[in-house]
């Protein structure tokens, strides 16, 4: 389909790849699909493992949402790694700021982690659990040649 016959809520298959997973939970423009995208990753790769040919496994955040954190917590879960391309807006460009901020917390032998903050959310204790595991995670950026 021409791009510029998409709707707003549609996306367009990149045209450059040649193959494609997709992931459906059955429901209309739902993308929770919990953490099946990484047990089949892991599965891939250990099922190669198994003949001696290992496959590295690496998830790439480009922009994303509230699903792409719940993506990103599972795969650190999984001891995969994560690399945030910066300057590609919404979710990957806050959380390349965050980290970029705490960074000198974990420099600060004298800083500890707060006490009794108020969780209201499932958002808020995905992205502190997720970042427990920040060193599984580079930074990129979208305007950059390397």
């Amino acid at each position: 389909k021409n791009v510029s016959q998409l709707r707003s809520n549609q996306q367009s298959l990149e045209m450059n790849h040649t193959h494609f997973i997709l992931l459906d939970d059955g429901t209309l423009q739902s993308y929770n699909i919990g953490d099946y995208r990484t047990r089949l990753a892991k599965t891939i790769a250990n099922g190669r493992a198994k003949q001696n040919l290992p496959i590295p496994i690496v998830s790439v955040l480009f922009e994303g949402g509230e699903d792409s954190i719940r993506s990103i917590y599972n795969d650190l879960r999984r001891n995969i790694p994560i690399i945030i391309i910066n300057n590609t807006g919404r979710i990957a460009d806050y959380l390349v700021q965050w980290l970029l901020r705490t960074q000198e917390m974990d420099l600060d032998i004298n800083w500890t982690t707060p006490v009794n903050i108020n969780e209201e959310n499932d958002t808020r204790i995905i992205l502190s659990e997720t970042f427990k595991g920040k060193e599984s995670i580079s930074l990129h950026s979208a305007n950059s040649s390397k």
